[in-house]
C-alpha cells in the first residue's frame, strides 16, 4: 500500500499549485520541498502576468496564454487570499529604432492573426497613451492585458488552500533519489523512505537529477535570474513596460513600489548558490532610464535572484518517464510563474489520468529528440 497517492517534489508554485489541484481531485498529495517554500525561482522571480512579448517567434500558443492569465482573475477569490494580482493593467512593448519598430509590426500582424487585440502606438497617440515614456521611443505595441502579481503570496496561497483540502506539505526535506517499489515508488530522504503511487517531479532546474536515472533528460537552460524594487514613489506607470530588444520588464505596484526586471543574470554555480551582480543590476536600471526618464528620480530598495530552469524552446516540458509508469516531470516554462497555476491543473489531470483540459502533446519531451 503506498502512503500516499501522489508525491509532488518541488514547493514553488508550479508544485504547491499541483498538490492543490490533485487534492480537489480527491487524491492523497504530498509536496515535499527540499528548502523553503518558494524559495528559488517562484517566489523571487518579478511577479510579470504577460501575453505579449519580444520573444514571440510563433502564435499557435495564444490562445493557452489567454488562458492561463484569465486563471489569475479568479484565483484570489478561490483561493481565499491576497495575491496582489493586477491582470488589466495592460503590457506595452517599446521600439527604440526604426528596425525594432519593423519587427514590432512583424509580431503585431501574427497576434492579430491569433485574435489576440493589440494596438500600434506612435506620435501623439503614443504620447497620450504613454506620456512617461522617453521621447526616443517611436513606437509601441500595446496589449489591454497583462501586469503582475505577488510571487510569494501567491506560493504561499495555493500551499494554505492545498492543506485546507486534506495535502500534506513537509519543507526541508530533500528528496535524494527515487526507485519503483512495486506498484508505486519509493522516495529516499535524509529523514527516511516514503512511499507514493505516482510521482510528480516539479523541482525546477533541480528536477534532472532526479529524472536522468529514468531515461527523461531534458535540455533546460539553467541561470541566476536577478530583480529588483524600489521604495515607494507616486504612482505614475499605469501599464506593465517590455521593450523590442530584451532585458527589461517594470510595473509599478498598489504601493507605489516599483519591480525591475529583464532576464539579467547573477553569478551562476549551479547547484551551488548564485550571487548578485552589481554591475547587471545597474545595467538593468539603465535601460529602465532610457525607456521610462522618470525612474532614474526612484531609490532602489532590495535585490534579489533566484536560478531558474527553462527549456530550450520555453515551452513547458510534462510528461511520463519512458517506461516508467507513474513517474512525471512537469518544469521547464519559460514564463512558469504566469502559466504556473494553468500547468498545475493539466499535470493534476494528466498524473491522475483525467481528462485534460488542453493538448498537452506539445509539452512532450520527445520534441527534443532532434535538438541541436
Amino acid at each position: 500500500m503506498s502512503a500516499v497517492d501522489v508525491a509532488v517534489i518541488g514547493g514553488g508554485l508550479l508544485g504547491t499549485a499541483t498538490a492543490y489541484e490533485l487534492a480537489g481531485l480527491g487524491a492523497r498529495a504530498l509536496l515535499l520541498e527540499r528548502d523553503m517554500l518558494g524559495a528559488a525561482a517562484s517566489g523571487r522571480n518579478a511577479g510579470t502576468l504577460n501575453l505579449i512579448h519580444e520573444k514571440a517567434r510563433q502564435f499557435d500558443d495564444v490562445g493557452f496564454r489567454l488562458r492561463a492569465l484569465g486563471r489569475w482573475r479568479t484565483l484570489a477569490a478561490e483561493l481565499d487570499a491576497p495575491l496582489g494580482e493586477h491582470v488589466d493593467q495592460g503590457t506595452l512593448l517599446a521600439a527604440e529604432t526604426a528596425a525594432e519598430a519593423e519587427a514590432m509590426d512583424v509580431l503585431a500582424a501574427g497576434y492579430k492573426a491569433a485574435d489576440l487585440a493589440v494596438e500600434r502606438l506612435d506620435g501623439a497617440a503614443l504620447r497620450r497613451q504613454a506620456p512617461y515614456l522617453s521621447p526616443n521611443i517611436t513606437a509601441a505595441l500595446f496589449c489591454p492585458l497583462g501586469g503582475h502579481a505577488d510571487p510569494a503570496l501567491a506560493t504561499s496561497a495555493f500551499a494554505a488552500a492545498a492543506i485546507r483540502r486534506g495535502a500534506t506539505i513537509r519543507q526541508g526535506v530533500h528528496v535524494i533519489a527515487l526507485a519503483p517499489d512495486g506498484q508505486g515508488w519509493r522516495l529516499t530522504t535524509p529523514q527516511g523512505t516514503l512511499l507514493a503511487g505516482r510521482v510528480i517531479v516539479a523541482a525546477g532546474p533541480w528536477s534532472m537529477g532526479l529524472m536522468v536515472p529514468f531515461g527523461l533528460a531534458v535540455p533546460l537552460r539553467i541561470q541566476f535570474f536577478q530583480a529588483c524594487t524600489t521604495a515607494p514613489a507616486v504612482p505614475f506607470l499605469p501599464h506593465a513596460i517590455r521593450r523590442m530588444a530584451g532585458g527589461l520588464t517594470l510595473k509599478q505596484l498598489v504601493s507605489g513600489s516599483c519591480i525591475l526586471g529583464g532576464g539579467w543574470t547573477g553569478l551562476s554555480d549551479f547547484p551551488g548558490p548564485g550571487a548578485i551582480r552589481v554591475d547587471t543590476l545597474d545595467a538593468n536600471r539603465d535601460v529602465a532610464v532610457r525607456i521610462v526618464p522618470q525612474f532614474a528620480n526612484l531609490t532602489l530598495d532590495q535585490a534579489w535572484g533566484a536560478y531558474d530552469g527553462s527549456s530550450i524552446d520555453g515551452y513547458p516540458v510534462l510528461d511520463e518517464a519512458p517506461g516508467q509508469d507513474g513517474l512525471f516531470v512537469s518544469t521547464g516554462a519559460n514564463e512558469g510563474f504566469c502559466h504556473g497555476p494553468m500547468l498545475a491543473k493539466l499535470t493534476a489531470q494528466r498524473v491522475l489520468g483525467l481528462a485534460v483540459d488542453e493538448n498537452i502533446a506539445r509539452f512532450a519531451v520527445s520534441r527534443f529528440k532532434h535538438a541541436a
